[in-house]
């Protein structure tokens, strides 16, 4: 014998999204919005912090423009329930049509809504403020080792803050051993090195060792994946023990597995020195 039919949540559920949103304060959006659109006038319309939205600007310029959901999910300054919130509204460069044959389009506000216009006035005031630069040029992957600036501004989806970190931390570790420095390069912004990982590759045998018994704290410092204290104690145990054996030093606790792999990079027995 069926059971009694249960209630249709399916309303409800709809009108606790709306509610959600509303107790989180973000606005309730009429139309479409264009991701790739958005300066930092619109992400902070649409409920980001000022300081959020720059990094949202700085991060649509790093990767290109933000192209699909997946890019823009990993974007990490997005507040909580933001992207459940506007999911529906919310369009990207990948589903924006190359060409339009009616008499109608739309052109996009700073906020990344999209009106629509009259095609004939609109092409008279330029191209749309959410285009992307020119199109990127299919190659091998750049070596983050050897690559000047001019090198690294031409992959697509690489701009000056992320070229201008890409070289200090160059010039500051004696270059990169493995890939996955990228993220402490560019201060922690895992996403982004994320996505730009494929555009890049690095030989470790290619970094500058040095000997532990000549660095100074701040020459300890400025290491990969070393903070100060960690620095500093391995300072002091190279001052009382001698530095000359690498393995050894690597050995110390107070390195991790990972950091210790990283490390062995830098470091060489003196007598190489």
């Amino acid at each position: 014998m069926p059971g009694p039919e249960g209630p249709d949540l399916t309303g409800a559920r709809d009108v606790n999204h709306q509610t959600a949103g509303r107790a989180r304060g973000f606005r309730s959006a009429k139309g479409t919005i264009r991701v790739a659109d958005l300066d930092s006038v619109g992400w902070t319309h649409w409920g980001l912090s000022p300081k959020q939205a720059q990094a949202a600007v700085r991060y649509n310029a790093a990767v290109g423009g933000i192209r699909d959901e997946r890019t823009l999910r990993r974007m990490r300054v997005l507040p909580e329930g933001w992207f459940d919130h506007f999911e529906p509204v919310l369009r990207f460069d990948a589903e924006r049509p190359e060409s339009t044959s009616s008499s109608r389009g739309a052109v996009a506000t700073s906020r990344g809504v999209e009106r629509p216009v009259d095609s004939s006035v609109s092409h008279s005031k330029g191209p749309k403020s959410g285009r992307a630069g020119p199109p990127s040029k299919a190659g091998e992957p750049l070596n983050i080792n050897t690559a000047d600036s001019l090198a690294l501004l031409s992959v697509k989806g690489i701009g000056p803050w992320v070229t201008g970190r890409i070289l200090s931390a160059r010039r500051r570790w004696g270059g990169f051993a493995e890939m996955g420095q990228l993220t402490e390069a560019l201060d922690g912004w895992d996403s982004l090195a994320t996505a730009l990982s494929p555009l890049l590759y690095c030989n470790g045998d290619a970094v500058h060792c040095r000997c532990a018994d000549t660095l100074t704290l701040e020459q300890w410092r400025a290491l990969p994946g070393l903070d100060q204290k960690t620095a500093h104690v391995l300072q002091r145990y190279v001052r009382h023990n001698g530095g000359g054996l690498p393995d050894l030093l690597l050995a110390h606790p107070v390195l991790d597995s990972t950091q210790s792999e990283l490390l062995s990079h830098y470091l060489c027995p003196c007598l190489q020195e």
